[in-house]
């Protein structure tokens, strides 16, 4: 949940599969995703994304059209990410930080306003009444809010 744009210092080149360990794949194009810088510069607990994965593996490349990660993840109303897939869950939780408590707020506030202005529009002109559900493409976990 951090914005990444065009400037050097908003983003950086993540390496899927990492120069160190694999090093003919380093100009690789398919290996190559923009990434957030991560919390650069803070200790290792505070970093996520690129700069908290360092050398790790990942179990999927979100680049990969076949294996459509988009599919494999979800979030819950509290801003968590999660995945049905164990293995790459721990991978979100453990070696991208994907949880960090200040990228969840920013991912629930994102959710909530997305909720409130589906609520606040109407297919008839007023409000919705009830209750007003938000559905994360092709995933199960549930985004419902009471009026």
């Amino acid at each position: 949940m951090c914005r990444i744009d065009d400037r050097a210092i908003s983003m950086k080149i993540e390496h899927w599969r990492c120069r160190a360990n694999y090093p003919a794949k380093e100009l690789d194009y398919r290996n190559l995703l923009a990434s957030c810088r991560g919390g650069e510069g803070l200790p290792r607990q505070h970093q996520h994304c690129d700069t908290g994965k360092a050398d790790d593996d990942l179990r999927w490349n979100p680049a990969d059209p076949h294996r459509r990660v988009e599919d494999r993840i979800g979030y819950g109303i509290d801003g968590a990410i999660r995945s049905d897939d164990p293995p790459f869950d721990a991978q979100m939780n453990e070696v991208l930080n994907l949880n960090l408590a200040r990228i969840k707020r920013n991912r629930e506030a994102s959710l909530h306003a997305v909720a409130r202005g589906i609520r606040g529009r109407s297919r008839t002109g007023g409000a919705w009444r009830g209750k007003s559900t938000v559905v994360l493409p092709r995933r199960s976990w549930l985004l419902t809010y009471r009026s």
